[in-house]
């Protein structure tokens, strides 16, 4: 696209830049928008990037990290683009007042609105925590709690992204409280789609115009499974530190195939430490609704039940309970071995008669 002076160019009118917060759903919606992309395209509504991690790295630019071309390259896509844009990744909450207004200005003239997905933090804190061990964290779940409740968890998987009085008070600088659109996370029980119905809504989506099968959900361990995973993170070899080999063989591998196919019971923090995340997130409703922005859903959804149904601690899974799951777990991955296996013998076998095709009609051409 040329950006010399006098040549007219395109631009979305409006952009729907989806910035927050981790463990909403926000893995359950970008899966929605993404294998969607070419219906939504044809009701004028843009998801940017050329692959799925676009967003993510261009988070890293946005935030002052390392730069790369995934942001530049969504933003000309923005402005090659007649018609509605939306941007989603739940790190872009953690930049700062400065790197927000930056992002918003690098994609004027368009209207940009701003979209929160929020949940109770009773219930988001444990499964912060929960995301952060399966990738590089390892302090346990009272450190990670205690951590959360002296203000003192300033980090992608805490405050810095999951704050959202403070985070749309940092992103809204020069934007309407009508174009700040907070969507609630309903409470557990809940039908998955009553969130993608709020999303929605808040972009302009027709919900029943997307198709919702191929979506997955970001798997949740049981309290018994999280131990096993907490164990093993301090045994991992060299070569299963770096970010890719984690990500895929510890968080993907083993916490989402095998741990979480054992379906174990959910988790949570002490009731004296669930009492206060509660009171703030009351505060969080509070301010919301102060600052007058626009909200789909129920504000009560924010604010955990009163008295809070009773779950366990991770620090109370005993030895045995741990000794149980490894145990199951080694079968599981076993199992996951032995059918890859045999898929892969399979697909060896359908492979080559086609390669054989494939060379005797070389030696042919060869013998001409």
């Amino acid at each position: 696209m040329s950006t010399c002076p006098g040549v007219a160019t395109l631009m979305a009118r409006k952009v729907f830049f989806h910035i927050g917060a981790p463990k909403t759903g926000t893995t359950y919606l970008q899966d929605i928008l993404w294998s969607n992309r070419t219906s939504l395209a044809r009701q004028g509504i843009l998801v940017p990037g050329k692959r799925r991690m676009d967003a993510y790295n261009a988070t890293v630019t946005v935030r002052g990290g390392e730069t790369n071309d995934a942001w530049s390259g969504i933003v000309e896509q923005i402005q090659d683009w007649d018609g509605t844009a939306i941007i989603s990744h739940e790190f872009f909450g953690a930049a700062t007042r400065e790197q927000a207004s930056a992002a918003i200005a690098a994609l004027e003239p368009a209207e940009v609105h701003l979209v929160f997905t929020a949940r109770d933090y009773v219930a988001q804190f444990p499964a912060l925590w929960q995301e952060s061990i399966k990738m590089r964290a390892t302090r346990g779940f009272t450190e990670f709690t205690k951590a959360a409740l002296d203000d003192d968890l300033d980090e992608l998987w805490g405050w810095k992204t999951t704050d959202m009085p403070a985070i749309l008070e940092r992103w809204s600088v020069g934007i309407p409280a009508d174009r700040v659109h907070v969507v609630t996370v309903p409470q557990r029980g809940a039908e998955p789609t009553v969130l993608w119905d709020r999303f929605a809504q808040a972009i302009g989506i027709e919900p029943g115009s997307c198709d919702l099968a191929r979506n997955s959900a970001n798997e949740s361990l049981g309290v018994v499974q999280v131990r096993v995973l907490e164990a093993v993170k301090t045994r991992l070899p060299g070569n299963l530190k770096p970010v890719a080999a984690r990500y895929r063989w510890v968080r993907a591998f083993f916490a989402h195939q095998i741990l979480a196919a054992q379906k174990g019971e959910r988790f949570g923090m002490r009731p004296e430490e669930a009492a206060r995340l509660r009171e703030r997130s009351q505060s969080a409703v509070e301010q919301v609704e102060q600052a007058g922005y626009d909200v789909i859903g129920d504000l009560d959804d924010l604010v955990a039940p009163d008295p809070l149904p009773e779950v366990r601690h991770p620090d109370d899974v005993t030895d045995a309970e741990v000794l149980d799951a490894a145990v199951e777990a080694i079968g599981g991955m076993l199992s996951s071995m032995e059918t890859r296996e045999r898929r892969r013998k399979k697909r060896s076998k359908q492979k080559k008669p086609r390669t054989l095709v494939r060379r005797a009609l070389a030696r042919a051409r060869r013998n001409r």
